[in-house]
Order: C-alpha cells, then structure tokens, then sequence
C-alpha cells in the first residue's frame, strides 16, 4: 500500500501539503501532466500546485480527505487535493476521487480542473490503510494556531507577479473564482463552522474555534 503524510506550512499563509510515498502530491502532479503541458506550450503549469489554505475546512476534524469534501469537483467525492500557487484554490485545481472503505482509502481518477484534456492516468491510482490515514491527518489539527489567517477558509488574492490579471493561470478559471458568489462562499464556511461545532467544547477556545490560537 501507499503512505500519505499530511504536512502544515506555516509560511505567511498557512497551508497543507501533502506527500506521497515520501514525494510532494505537486511533484507526482508535474510528472503526470508535463507531456500534456508541452503538447499546448504551456509547461510552466504542469505540477503548479499549492497545498490548500482554507485549514479549517479540510484539517482534523474535517472529512474533507475521508469522502465528505469541503472543496468538491463535480462527482461523488472527487476532492480538491490541491490549489492554485496564486492562493485562490479553484484557480486551478487537482481533483481525485476519495474513495472510503473500512480498511482503506483510495486516491484515482485525478484531473486537472481546468485542462480536462490533461492526461493524469500516469497519476495513482493509490491506496492507503485506512488506520495509518487517519493518523496522518488527525497529526493536522494541533499542529498550527489559525490566529495569523485573514479570511475564513483561506480564499486568496490576485497573484502579486500579475495583480490585474489574477495570476498566470488568466483565463483557466481565476475569474470564476475571483467572483465566487457571497452565497457560494457562506456555504463553505458554514459547512467548516459545523465542523468545528461538532467538536466538545472543551475543545475550543473563547473565540468558538476548534483549535487553539496564538495570543
């Protein structure tokens, strides 16, 4: 079977990383998707990832990761793995199916959420002992305070190497997210804010949160 390792960042906007088998998800990415990325000229996306920053919709105790994503694609429980380098995660998504069972998880069918041409069958299919997944992910939820974030789920701004455009994937999808609806939004955080209700609260601080925060 595969391991998975689920790694907070925190840089100045913390996010989650994750490796496969002791290689970064972004790197297994490029690897899958260059091919493609130079069939249409456009190399210097294959692989350009970053880890997601809304943490609270996706770390320990969410299901995100465990087939109740919090940042769906479009069929039954094909997740967001990872974002777009500029911030906003659906600029420029990877997508895999998450699929549960009572031994294992299984990562397949990944997809690029805006080159569904790309072809990604050289990535995965893989499979995880469920135990040792979830371990690996509960490690997430005390491993950075949420104090530093600016934003409820992390939803970045324009790409500072191109403000007006958005970032370098203009065109792939970063409008759609930029105008994300207020409603679409509300639905997001809402669904983390249950999340984070659903948890004792002796487990949350004064602010209401889940996880503790740095004064």
């Amino acid at each position: 079977m595969n391991r998975v390792e689920f790694a907070i960042v925190p840089d100045e906007e913390p996010h989650l990383e994750i490796n496969v088998d002791g290689v970064p998800l972004r790197e297994l990415a490029r690897r899958a998707e260059l091919p493609s990325a130079r069939a249409d000229r456009q190399e210097d996306l294959a692989g350009a990832y970053h880890g997601l920053t809304g943490l609270e919709a996706v770390r320990w105790p969410s299901r995100h990761f465990l087939g109740r994503p919090a940042l769906a694609g479009e069929g039954p429980g094909e997740t967001a793995l990872l974002g777009c380098d500029c911030g906003v995660w659906d600029c420029w998504p990877l997508f895999a199916k998450v699929e549960v069972s009572d031994e294992t998880v299984t990562w397949r069918d990944f997809r690029n959420g805006h080159r569904p041409a790309w072809d990604l069958s050289g990535l995965g299919p893989f499979e995880f002992e469920r135990g040792r997944y979830e371990a690996a992910l509960r490690a997430t939820a005390e491993s950075l305070s949420v104090s530093r974030w600016t934003g409820p789920l992390g939803f970045g701004a324009a790409c500072p190497e191109r403000p007006t455009m958005g970032c370098r994937h203009a065109g792939a999808g970063l409008a759609a997210s930029a105008e994300r609806s207020a409603a679409d939004r509300w639905k997001i955080a809402r669904r983390a804010n249950q999340t984070r209700m659903q948890m004792p609260a002796g487990r949350r601080n004064s602010s209401g949160s889940a996880f503790p925060t740095k004064e």
